[in-house]
């Protein structure tokens, strides 16, 4: 509740008593550095409470607040007084480190300065280094090869204190909360109708909000199977379960996440465990209720997996019982069987094998065969499936005043996201996409381009698409709470729609991939990289940017090859290439924006390698993030200034979370993994493939491909208010007389009259939530997603 709504919820207290304030004096204090504030409510909230119970929330309280921000860590990087003290040559440096290493010799003068007092042996490593020509009151680790060493270790020296930082930026308003259970009820029930699968924050958030609010409390109908699967995997109730489950995919995304796997069908889990006898006679016995065409269809659809699950399964000992089940096994496994084995209309017996006949497989043989009006009914059957070929139907040739029948008739039946997407990606079919940009599904989130060679479609007829489709949802939101008043921020013109969130980063600001943000205010940004290294096995990650002109031709980069760029237009902190807990390690870079223009610099890419080709899951912790408004003055890392933080995750071992185009002061989000083609790591080994992929995406996602909140946000208030205003960049506000229809929706691109901000009851949707509202979304408030926008229009 602290992460996701900033509420504290706590049992009444027995009575303060004489440290009680002290306590809580001390807890504000130290919120305050993290960047948050108590309400009055929360601060009499805690006065009633004894102080040794009142210490125990207070620590509790604070390690939350601390992890949201990464300050929860040491944050120690190689040269301790960074950035004053970043070597100006690091080829220098380098032969200096080598030279020390191949020729030190134990008992043995200094090679530098001949001095024998001052020459340590490090721990763990056992380089020889003398503190008078190495900085002992700067470096945090070994001098020549830059791994942590033991913190007692008599060649560290106390670094002098840094001056002390104020940051003016207003707190983060922490509140006390007055229902615990109507609020998790809330939570969860906004969890369980998203229409997108959920990210890994949500997932977790979803089990503990289940275990709090009981399984009995999902609903009759969950939108996205992965959630449903999620639930009731983990707690496995069969009769509760058992209407939930309507085909043979849904059960097996409950089974893989009851036997330890995940909901995504991506892997299966290793090694397959035995699947107990009541849950394997359940999953025969539903698996016999589907119908057998679809049945055998499903099975198909995932045949690997189901073959390793029929291993534990032994379907065929119980043929008799249950044959349709049976009967799909043996297609996916090529099982020899008898000319009298049940087959059915979706499988034929043929030499001694049974053969399947789908709706997919009819599907594509009538678009082979240019059969399109019946590849036009066939996808007519499956909405869904219409929305995501209607594309390639049109292209085809598929008569324009059919399919459009068609689409009216399935639109009240298609997700509102896929609408959307559709929607969207229709609209732009009228002029050529610089790129295609594909992100298949897997561990990680990976895109692939490719060029538009697609025919373009006419535009009456793509104008009829679109108006159908925001006509259904239009109609959708007009079922929702009325308000008066709708307030849209302008800036939702460049946030996407939430997609592909289940392999997104854990973020302090939870940011759609493809969105578009303005830089913080100020001319410096501070990226930061921290991560510990698990048991003994060494980690090496390294924070690096790769740094481009205006056509994507490389102008240098600042990592640990090259510490400084353009006389300290982006510094680098030094590259520690060992994590061992407690301390761990931490890298930055200051990036100087307007010295980076001045050097050429219009394109920036932020990275995190994984050196040693370590994947970032395996780390006990790893995450990063940038800092704004940072001067000299400091700690090297103040959680006030931090604007983003995410976490490294998954099976990855190169991250790009975002590109920085420095002309339009915009940071694109991209959340994205890179295939390793190396052994090792580094923006010199990808600098053409991060050239291409920094290319490709800020063109695709500027190209109008993709579905954006402001046109999200336009529909929910165009059909829900009576008015509307828009809130422009620079703060002026438009007003608008709203009506539910697709005209409108283009209209709020016009003028509109002046006007200022109401008061009461509105709907909003803002990039800054600085403005009360009853219902909406900003992206900056805790927790929020554009994915609930898209869930309330079902």
């Amino acid at each position: 509740m602290v992460r996701r709504r900033r509420l504290v919820f706590l049992e009444p207290g027995g009575g303060p008593d004489a440290r009680t304030d002290e306590v809580i004096e001390r807890t504000e204090t130290r919120a305050a550095e993290l960047g948050y504030v108590f309400s009055a409510g929360l601060r009499a909230a805690l006065r009633v409470i004894p102080s040794v119970e009142l210490a125990g929330h207070a620590d509790t309280l604070l390690t939350l607040l601390a992890a949201d921000r990464g300050a929860g860590v040491a944050h120690v990087p190689l040269f301790r007084r960074f950035p004053d003290t970043v070597p100006d040559d690091t080829f220098a440096l380098y032969v200096e480190r080598t030279l020390a290493h191949v020729f030190a010799s134990p008992e043995q003068p200094c090679l530098n300065c001949t001095n024998v007092d001052h020459v340590y042996v490090l721990d763990p490593c056992g380089h020889l280094v003398c503190s008078r020509c190495w900085d002992a009151t700067d470096y945090s680790g070994c001098p020549i090869c830059h791994r942590r060493i033991a913190p007692d270790s008599p060649f560290l020296q106390p670094s002098p204190p840094r001056e002390r930082l104020w940051d003016e930026r207003p707190l983060t308003l922490l509140d006390i909360g007055r229902d615990l259970d109507a609020t998790a009820a809330e939570l969860f029930d906004a969890l369980v109708a998203r229409a997108n699968p959920l990210g890994p924050q949500d997932r977790e958030d979803l089990v503990v909000l289940v275990r709090h609010c009981g399984v009995e409390r999902v609903p009759e109908h969950v939108p996205v199977r992965e959630t449903m699967a999620l639930i009731f995997g983990t707690w496995l109730e069969f009769d509760l379960v058992r209407p939930h489950l309507r085909t043979a995919t849904d059960v097996l995304r409950v089974l893989f996440v009851a036997l330890g796997g995940e909901a995504d069908l991506v892997k299966a889990p290793k090694p397959m465990p035995s699947i107990p006898r009541p849950l394997r006679r359940f999953v025969l016995q539903t698996l016999e209720g589907i119908p057998q065409n679809q049945l055998a269809e499903d099975v198909r659809r995932h045949a690997d997996h189901w073959k390793r699950v029929g291993e534990k399964l032994h379907p065929y000992e119980f043929q008799v019982r249950y044959p349709n089940t049976a009967l799909a096994f043996a297609a996916i496994r090529r099982t020899r069987v008898d000319d009298d084995f049940t087959a059915g209309a979706a499988a034929t017996v043929t030499r001694e094998r049974v053969r399947l006949r789908t709706w997919a497989t009819q599907l594509e043989e009538a678009l082979v065969a240019q059969d399109l009006d019946l590849a036009l009914a066939l996808a007519s059957r499956r909405p869904g499936e219409l929305l995501r070929r209607f594309d390639h139907l049109l292209r085809a040739g598929a008569d324009p005043v059919a399919a459009l029948d068609a689409l009216r008739e399935a639109a009240p039946q298609v997700p509102a996201p896929l609408l959307l997407t559709a929607m969207a990606s229709i609209r732009a079919r009228t002029r050529r996409l610089p790129k295609r940009v594909f992100f298949p599904r897997g561990e990680v989130t990976s895109a692939y381009t490719t060029d538009d060679d697609r025919p373009l479609l006419d535009g009456a007829l793509v104008a009829q698409v679109v108006t159908t489709i925001q006509a259904e949802l239009l109609a959708r939101a007009a079922r929702l709470e009325p308000f008066p008043v709708a307030l849209l921020d302008e800036g939702l013109k460049a946030l996407t729609v939430p997609f592909r969130e289940r392999h997104s980063a854990r973020a302090l600001v939870r940011v759609p991939r493809g969105s578009r943000l303005p830089l913080p205010d100020g001319d410096t940004l501070r990226l930061f990289l921290h991560w510990t290294e698990p048991g003994t096995q060494r980690v090496d990650l390294d924070l690096s940017v790769a740094l481009y002109d205006a056509a994507w031709r490389m102008q240098g980069l600042c990592d640990y090859t090259e510490l400084k760029f353009a006389g300290g237009a982006a510094k680098h902190s030094g590259d520690l290439t060992s994590a061992p807990a407690p301390l761990g390690a931490s890298e930055f870079i200051d990036l100087h924006l307007s010295k980076l223009r001045k050097a050429g610099v219009r394109h920036l890419a932020m990275l995190v390698f994984s050196y040693n080709d370590v994947p970032f899951e395996t780390m006990t912790d790893a995450f990063a993030g940038f800092m704004s408004r940072r001067g000299r003055r400091g700690e090297v890392f103040d959680p006030r200034t931090v604007e983003q933080r995410f976490d490294l995750q998954g099976n990855a071992k190169i991250a790009i979370p975002a590109v920085i185009d420095l002309e339009a002061r915009e940071l694109l989000w991209a959340d994205l993994n890179v295939p390793p083609t190396l052994r090792f790591h580094s923006v010199m080994g990808y600098r053409a493939t991060l050239a291409h992929i920094g290319h490709d995406l800020q063109t695709y996602f500027g190209a109008g491909a993709r579905p954006t909140l402001w046109e999200l946000a336009a529909i929910h208030a165009a059909a829900r208010s009576e008015r509307v205003i828009v809130r422009a960049r620079d703060g002026a506000l438009r007003a608008f007389d709203a009506e539910p229809t697709p005209a409108f929706l283009a209209a709020l691109d016009g003028e509109g009259e002046p006007t200022e901000l109401p008061e009461g009851p509105m709907f909003a949707a803002l990039v800054r939530g600085d403005v009360p509202f009853e219902a909406g979304y900003a992206l900056d408030h805790p927790g929020a997603s554009g994915a609930d926008l898209a869930a309330q229009l079902r």
